[in-house]
């Protein structure tokens, strides 16, 4: 068995763990957080996915994604923070 499918799996729990906690976390910043953690988690495997390949174009894509989440995590902060 190879370490790749090792981190595969582990990242695909994370993922799910995640996810289940957006979808039923009790409260709005609990969601916040979770989608937090599965967006980083999501851009972490696709740079897994990117050294995998040996493709580098997978790499500039994962990190335009972590830019546009930490923008859109700040933004969903300042709406959760105005009762939005």
């Amino acid at each position: 068995m190879s370490i790749w499918w090792i981190w595969l799996g582990l990242f695909a729990v994370g993922l799910l763990l995640a996810l289940l906690r957006t979808l039923l976390g009790p409260r709005p910043e609990d969601r916040a957080v979770a989608l937090d953690v599965f967006t980083v988690m999501l851009s972490a495997l696709t740079v897994l996915f990117g050294v995998w390949t040996g493709n580098s174009l997978v790499l500039d894509i994962a990190l335009v994604f972590s830019v546009l989440s930490f923008l859109g995590m700040l933004l969903l902060g300042r709406a959760l923070e105005r009762g939005l």
